[in-house]
């Protein structure tokens, strides 16, 4: 029996590697620091900088290196990446998506740990900090509604997987202590 820890895109890896007909079983838990959980959704939130929350659109602001990241290092998304960065528009940028050569819509449902939602049967501990710019904090309230998770905790005191020093006592307290009861 093993448990995965996963932090960032890390954590969307091990969630799909938890799926895996050869060890899911065996996989009792896993804890998701700041992973995403569709990728089409992280891309249209990071090249619109905006998110979909608590039904609204609202403004998000990624790090600005992240779109070449995306595109270039870890998607490999040559073939559409210009049209990716000719519109903030939500809907065009779904519609670039979905029209997308085969090959690139495959590789991006093989990478979103939705599509795996009903293969993965360990237990989830998620953890995602709500001013992350680099995977916003809705892909793991997404992972949360779709999955009831065994655990879920949105705090103010990570930055992308890596603690806050400069925050106040009762705060750090606070949000501690919501990690302590995961």
């Amino acid at each position: 029996k093993i448990g995965f820890l996963g932090i960032s895109v890390g954590s969307s890896l091990a969630f799909i590697a938890s799926a895996s007909p050869e060890i899911s079983d065996d996989v009792l838990y896993i804890l998701w620091l700041g992973g995403y959980y569709d990728i089409k959704d992280y891309i249209v939130d990071v090249f619109s900088e905006s998110i979909d929350y608590n039904l609204q659109v609202v403004e998000y602001k990624p790090d600005a290196k992240i779109k070449e990241t995306m595109t270039g290092n870890l998607l490999e998304l040559d073939e559409v990446t210009n049209k990716l960065n000719s519109t903030k528009d939500r809907n065009e940028l779904r519609t670039i998506l979905n029209e997308a050569p085969l090959e690139v819509r495959q590789k991006l449902d093989a990478l979103s740990p939705r599509t795996y939602t009903k293969d993965v049967r360990a237990k989830i501990f998620a953890i995602h900090d709500s001013s992350d710019k680099l995977v916003p904090f809705t892909e793991s309230i997404h992972l949360n509604e779709e999955m009831k998770l065994e655990r879920f905790v949105l705090t103010e005191i990570i930055t992308h997987a890596v603690p806050k020093l400069d925050v106040g006592t009762i705060q750090a307290v606070k949000e501690y202590g919501k990690l302590v009861l995961l």
